[in-house]
């Protein structure tokens, strides 16, 4: 069910699924799950690491990664201190990765160990990065993501966001040109929710199991992902695309919703 009166805007998602629901499985990612209350506290110790670094409102924060259940922790973070993240198409070569992390003038890198070495290749000529955070596996000089966000508290920060707030900047393809970062806004998801509440494609009931299986740099992966955790259901994350997995994971979850190219 669609409930924009009490989740208007994308920070509040957790915290309202966590006072409501908060023991139900949010994310199952690679055997690991993830209940509302967790997602809820884990996101207020990034909201809080953020503001550690120093992030102000209107801030990019740039995700460099396949598809993994920490992408929504670190989403919810960034909105709830009115921050932006910018997701990176992980299958760039290293000049259009640079050109994107410098267009966007992202302050903050999150990792994972499949691109340390194409993010270690770009970083010299992104100075506007002042820190890299490892979200997945060890990298001896980058920040490690799980104790960086461990070491904060995990209470809400209290920030107020706005209707105007960009929550997320994708990039387009740049078949015509550079590629173009696309500025959404939580007055863009409020009315994106409100629509969806009326289409049969993407109402979901609280006890559907939706699989998101698009890559979380495209609007399509980021998008399943926000309708299922609003509506307070079950998202199963794949990290990349396996049929055969797909066609397990259907039988063993309950797959109700889906969302494929």
């Amino acid at each position: 069910m669609i409930d924009t009166e009490n989740m208007p805007h994308i920070a509040d998602i957790p915290r309202h699924q966590a006072s409501v629901r908060g023991n139900d499985v949010a994310i199952w990612f690679e055997g690991t799950e993830t209940n509302f209350r967790e997602l809820e506290v884990r996101s207020n110790r990034v909201a809080h690491g953020l503001l550690s670094e120093n992030i102000e409102p209107g801030d990019r924060i740039a995700f460099l990664g396949k598809n993994i259940d920490r992408y929504f922790e670190i989403l919810f973070g960034c909105t709830k201190v009115r921050a932006t993240l910018a997701g990176m198409n992980n299958r760039l070569a290293a000049p259009e990765l640079q050109f994107v992390l410098s267009d966007s003038e992202s302050k903050i890198l999150f990792v994972t160990e499949d691109f340390f070495d194409i993010a270690a290749e770009v970083l010299d000529d992104c100075p506007l990065i002042k820190k890299v955070i490892v979200i997945e596996g060890k990298h001896k000089k980058w920040t490690d993501y799980a104790k960086w966000r461990d070491g904060q508290i995990g209470e809400n920060p209290g920030i107020t966001t706005l209707p105007d707030d960009d929550v997320i900047q994708l990039y387009t393809s740049g078949t015509t040109g550079l590629p173009k970062g696309v500025q959404l806004t939580n007055a863009n998801y409020t009315s994106f929710m409100q629509q969806a509440g009326t289409l049969d494609w993407a109402g979901y009931d609280a006890d559907d199991v939706v699989m998101q299986a698009m890559p979380l740099f495209h609007v399509a992966g980021v998008n399943v992902g926000v309708l299922s955790l609003h509506q307070g259901c079950k998202t199963v994350v794949l990290r990349d695309i396996h049929p055969v997995a797909i066609l397990d994971l259907i039988e063993q979850h309950k797959i109700a919703q889906a969302f494929w190219v």
